[in-house]
């Protein structure tokens, strides 16, 4: 990019501080190298860091215009890039037929650049010859593949190619900043064109100078024991750490009430009794499934001390205003509320709730101390009969053969069956329409096929929503008392993986490690080879909660925020403790369309889920399966095929197949 205003890394390290954007000299350098190079500038990192304020400031720099095209799923070419403004071109089809014009006439003038609304794509590509704009594609990881791949001639090329009147070419190419929260992986053929840069949550040092650069009216000693509290808040272990947008909010919010520092009495006046009481109201949402982090916690405390408690209507409304994102969640609320109330209300009224809320949290036991009886004598023993048939081929008696009982020549034979083995993977409706079907009318194409008629609807257009497979995620145990399964684990997940593109693979025994990359490859022993020498923990101790506690913290924002299937293979021993595997797995079910549990052990003769772990697990997973032979692993497709556009009803109980 020619004639910038910053001609050094100091120079945008400069521009950015007057800006008020505190940056470090990495994220400057990258910058500057995106300008100078003309290329596009993808950031990374958690919601609420800066990504998008970059885009913004940087417009401001170089005193461009910024376009902004905000992403999400089922966006698609007429969101983004343009569309024909079919209205007007019918009324002009009318005015040419009334004067008499040809039929070459008539179509040459209503496809010309008069009649193309241009979406921001097509905006930043046809610059008006002044300063290149800023092009800010913001949440990238919303969208959906297919936008992904349109956007690979965009940022090659800065063109666009429009049927009726041919490519569009930037004679100054924008100035490109492309964001993404991590909710799931950015192809690689996107990223190869782009500059890369991570921004993580800033030091408390750092914060401090964001905090009194964006709010310079804050007094530093607040400012500093704001940042220090934030600082020691994203130590902890939440689902959505605060992030730079929340801790200058709570800052403005902390002067608009008059305090100057977070000393015990300015805490103890705005949210001392409050937070002691409110927070334990904050767990109690987030264990019936509301999202209540501190990114929600922080403004709904800072509510409460603006607002008079005794008034059950405001708390209500405050309440319903910061956790409530849908009408038929109000009622859950309410009844959370006054569950909450009853335990902490003085006077009269607080008896009948609290025997209220002590009916539900007995309910709630109730319910999630179920117990399980897996395997029925009878049960097992039909089964034993039907594997008694002699007319079963020897495929067939392996498929029903326990794992354990395999000799090596049958285990290797397994292996090669499960090397061939395609589970159809469930489809799910994506917010993508396609041409066909009878679901919707068309109003787009309706409207264009009208102009070949000259504007008479005869001829109707139809759509309907498009297929795409339900993601699958597969947490495979590989510890000490799982080392007979693991290497069939292992071919069970490499078939998996390279049966569909949207399958993420972990492996754990007492630590959590992702193996979905190590296993692209076309050979089979190369790709598991890899994964042998990239775990650390092969057959050690197993700690299932732990191991599950990281993949919440660490990747399930990422790779379930579509909707994912989650298949558990473990035979549920573990040394860590009860109650930390119940909180992760239970935050897990809330998070995944569908927690399906497989075990290895349950082809064992009276076998019951008593130990510790899995007793504290079972009452949050919606299926709990046998894993010990091929016809089980084959039937978890079967179960993905069926429940892919169905989720399961969640009362804290579960319907266990038995053992086959």
């Amino acid at each position: 990019m020619k004639d910038l205003p910053v001609s050094s890394i100091e120079d945008v390290e400069r521009a950015l501080q007057q800006h008020r954007y505190v940056a470090d000299r990495s994220l400057a350098t990258t910058i500057f190298l995106a300008l100078t190079l003309d290329k596009p500038l993808l950031l990374e990192g958690e919601a609420g860091v800066g990504k998008t304020e970059v885009g913004k400031v940087l417009a401001e720099i170089l005193n461009a215009r910024l376009i902004r095209l905000q992403c999400y799923e089922g966006i698609d070419v007429n969101n983004a890039v343009y569309e024909w403004a079919y209205a007007k071109q019918m009324l002009h089809i009318r005015l040419l037929e009334s004067a008499g014009a040809n039929r070459e006439e008539t179509e040459r003038e209503i496809y010309s650049p008069q009649f193309l609304v241009k979406r921001p794509l097509l905006q930043a590509i046809e610059s008006d010859g002044g300063t290149a704009p800023v092009l800010l594609i913001d949440e990238i990881d919303r969208a959906d593949d297919e936008f992904e791949a349109f956007l690979l001639e965009l940022l090659s090329d800065f063109q666009i190619s429009i049927p009726e009147i041919g490519t569009i070419k930037a004679d100054k190419p924008p100035a490109v900043i492309i964001t993404s929260n991590r909710t799931r992986e950015i192809h690689d053929a996107l990223k190869r064109r782009c500059l890369y840069f991570w921004i993580d949550y800033p030091s408390i040092d750092r914060e401090y100078e964001i905090i009194t650069a964006r709010v310079p009216d804050v007094p530093k000693k607040l400012a500093r024991q704001v940042s220090a509290f934030i600082g020691g808040v994203r130590h902890l272990d939440l689902y959505k750490l605060p992030g730079i947008a929340e801790t200058l909010d709570w800052t403005r919010s902390l002067i608009a009430l008059g305090e100057v520092e977070l000393n015990e009495a300015a805490v103890q006046a705005t949210l001392g009794s409050i937070v002691k009481n409110w927070l334990h109201f904050g767990r109690i949402l987030r264990g019936i499934g509301f999202d209540a982090g501190p990114v929600r916690m922080l403004p709904f405390l800072t509510a409460l001390t603006v607002i008079d408690l005794a008034r059950a209507d405001d708390l209500r409304t405050a309440v319903h205003a910061h956790f409530g994102r849908r009408r038929d969640e109000m009622p859950i609320l309410d009844r959370a509320l006054a569950a909450f109330l009853g335990i902490h209300a003085p006077g009269g009224d607080a008896a009948a709730s609290s025997q209220t809320a002590v009916r539900e949290r007995g309910t709630a036991i109730t319910v999630t101390g179920r117990q399980l009886k897996v395997l029925d004598e009878g049960e097992g023993a039909e089964g034993a009969e039907e594997l008694e048939v002699a007319s079963y081929s020897q495929v067939e008696v392996l498929r029903q053969k326990d794992f354990d009982t395999l000799t090596e020549a049958e285990m290797a034979e397994v292996r090669r069956l499960i090397r061939l083995m395609r589970l159809p993977a469930g489809l799910t409706r994506s917010r993508r329409a396609r041409a066909g079907g009878r679901d919707r009318l068309d109003i787009r194409r309706l409207l264009r096929r009208s102009l070949r008629f000259g504007g008479e609807l005869l001829v109707f257009s139809w759509k309907s929503p498009t297929l795409r497979p339900r993601p699958l995620v597969l947490l495979c145990d590989i510890s000490g008392s799982m080392e007979r399964y693991t290497r069939l684990l292992l071919n069970f997940a490499y078939a998996l993986k390279n049966a569909s593109t949207r399958v993420e693979t972990f492996v754990f025994a007492t630590r959590l490690t992702r193996i979905t990359r190590l296993l692209r490859s076309h050979d089979i022993d190369a790709a598991l080879n890899r994964v042998t020498a990239s775990v650390d923990d092969w057959s050690g101790g197993t700690r299932i909660g732990e191991a599950i506690e990281t993949f919440n913290r660490r990747y399930a924002r990422r790779v379930l925020s579509r909707g994912a299937t989650v298949a558990l293979i473990s035979d549920g021993w573990d040394r860590g403790d009860a109650a930390q595997m119940r909180q992760a797995i239970a935050r897990l079910q809330r998070s995944c369309h569908r927690l399906i549990w497989m075990n290895p052990l349950m082809g064992a003769p009276g076998y019951e889920p008593l130990t510790l772990g899995l007793k504290a697990a079972l009452p949050f997973v919606d299926d709990f399966l046998p894993a010990h032979n091929l016809a089980n692993l084959e039937a978890l497709g079967a179960l993905l095929l069926e429940t892919a556009n169905r989720r399961p009803v969640r009362r804290q109980t579960l319907v266990v197949a038995s053992a086959s």
